[in-house]
């Protein structure tokens, strides 16, 4: 979070929610005034963190549903205290999958959109993984598993902003992330859990998966790929999916799914929706941060693709 206020320019506001002494609740909320107008955001766009919002201690998914009530009221309570304190024209969150009851947020008065993601549950046999694939996904992988290519790990972002600024050009869209420095110090930082892959044939890169591990998940971050060759895409994924079952990982995660084309690919690998939620409100100069939000600092989708 120290990082994200380095290089995005939001001040980060770290609260913490206590019941009494017990810290029930951590919310990082980050802070940016633009053209006089304040927002507060978690996560910031562009940072390629997919949700933030409350985090809730463990305790809270062992207590009975009248504490859990209790705890997110206190929660959306002490927040919207602060919040109100600083004033903003736009407020946004997005919560984590799982964390469902956002209704003392709304009985505060901000307004939420469901949203989706895509899981694959790697504690199966990797047989019926493979199975639950659609047949022209499988037929794609097989297809490419039998042409000449190489596959390898790497650290080479100049390369990855490179082409990620070159498609994005193509589609008239300005690079959905931060500046190169962001991702290399948290790179740097967290080797194990942010890596890397190429994908290349006959030398020339096709497929670059960012990903993100941490204690039994797995996740496909960000990515970009150029359909000239049939089949990469599908084969790099699964190729992924085996690498993170191998190492002992749960949980698959492919972010994307709220974007329909991209959504179209991915659920060809028939992966489980897993819901959370964007929650926002405005005030009565909401509309003009919003726009500046959408049109300025807006979010494009992190998984570009060349063509479906």
């Amino acid at each position: 979070m120290k990082l994200i206020e380095k290089h995005s320019g939001y001040q980060l506001l770290p609260y913490g929610v206590y019941l009494g002494k017990e810290l029930i609740c951590v919310f990082p909320l980050f802070l940016r005034k633009y053209l006089g107008l304040k927002m507060v955001f978690s996560p910031p766009p562009q940072t390629a963190v997919p949700y933030l919002g409350p985090v809730m201690a463990p305790a809270y998914d062992t207590i009975r549903q009248r504490s859990k009530e209790n705890y997110m009221s206190l929660v959306a309570g002490e927040i919207e205290e602060q919040i109100s304190r600083i004033s903003p024209g736009y407020a946004h969150f997005v919560t984590v999958p799982g964390l469902m009851d956002i209704r003392p947020f709304k009985w505060n008065g901000y307004t939420a959109e469901s949203l989706f993601t895509y899981t694959i549950d790697l504690t199966r046999p990797a047989d019926d993984i493979w199975r639950g694939f659609g047949k022209d996904c499988r037929e794609r992988i097989r297809d490419f598993s039998k042409v000449s290519f190489t596959q390898e790990e790497s650290d080479d972002l100049g390369t990855f902003y490179r082409l990620s600024r070159e498609l994005y050009g193509q589609q008239g869209l300005s690079l959905p992330l931060l500046g190169q420095p962001y991702l290399e110090e948290v790179m740097r930082l967290f080797p194990d859990n942010l890596k890397m892959y190429f994908l290349k044939r006959e030398g020339e890169i096709v497929d670059i998966e960012g990903t993100y591990a941490y204690k039994d998940q797995f996740k496909l971050l960000w990515g970009i790929s150029n359909e000239k060759y049939r089949g990469h895409q599908e084969y790099h994924t699964w190729d992924l999916i085996r690498k993170a079952k191998d190492r002992g990982f749960k949980e698959f995660e492919i972010v994307g799914a709220n974007t329909r084309r991209i959504s179209h690919y991915q659920s060809k690998f028939n992966p489980s929706m897993s819901l959370y939620f964007s929650v926002q409100k405005m005030n009565a100069i909401g509309s003009m941060a919003r726009w500046s939000y959408q049109n300025l600092v807006r979010r494009q989708p992190l998984k570009a693709r060349a063509s479906e």
